[in-house]
């Protein structure tokens, strides 16, 4: 998920959901990726699959809102910005 990070914060949406395509794969049950492909998916246009990842997600860790995620995950500054709203569009709430 490092490596998906690391692409999402360099503005490499395409690399950071290859990345979390691969860890989906690896664990389907894992709910991180979900919400980190679907930003970067949101991000692109792509908003009809990035609202599918936030459903998965939010089946795998309900509790998951907008609010908890500036505080789980590791991004600072503009790329939480970015983050966030790329989440928002894909409709992860509050």
């Amino acid at each position: 998920m490092g490596t998906a990070i690391g692409a999402f914060v360099a503005g490499r949406y395409d690399d950071a959901i290859d990345a979390c395509n691969i860890s989906i794969e690896m664990n389907p049950n894992f709910p991180t990726p979900y919400r980190q492909r679907a930003s970067a998916l949101a991000l692109l246009g792509r908003l009809e699959v990035a609202r599918r990842d936030v459903a998965s997600l939010l089946e795998l860790a309900p509790s998951t809102n907008l609010r908890n995620t500036r505080h789980r995950v590791p991004i600072g500054g503009e790329g939480m910005d970015r983050f966030i709203e790329g989440l928002r569009a894909a409709g992860l709430p509050e």
